[in-house]
């Protein structure tokens, strides 16, 4: 899986690529993203099974895990899971799931775009 960190001044470091996307399915914005796609600290593990709304991609001033993808010169270059919140200077991002938290200006200057909110995470018990 791809790391992604915010390093001085919100710039974007990604350590590897994942092949594709996360996927969206079903008509009604809701859809199963395998925990593999998005790891996220303790919350998100890879055997997990995550239901996000598709539908939800305004972010909130209380912090939630949303999906995102992030692009460079337009190519898709990470997918994954964070938890954000907006704040008075801009969006605060947990940047590695226990944590360590970021502020950026906005996600969109950045080449980020939230592309679902997290509503439950199914862990497998067996």
């Amino acid at each position: 899986m791809a790391e992604m960190t915010v390093v001085e001044g919100g710039a974007l470091r990604i350590a590897s690529a994942p092949l594709a996307p996360i996927p969206q399915t079903d008509s009604h914005g809701r859809g199963y993203v395998e925990g593999r796609l998005c790891q996220y600290g303790g919350d998100v593990l890879a055997d997990d099974i995550v239901v996000a709304d598709f539908g939800s991609t305004r972010i909130r001033p209380t912090a939630a895990l949303y999906l995102l993808e992030a692009f460079e010169e337009g190519q898709l270059v990470w997918c994954g899971c964070r938890r954000l919140m907006t704040v008075a200077d801009g969006i605060a991002i947990d940047q590695d799931g226990f944590g360590e938290w970021a502020t950026l200006p906005s996600l969109e200057a950045l080449g980020y775009r939230v592309v679902g909110a997290v509503e439950k995470v199914y862990r497998p018990t067996a």
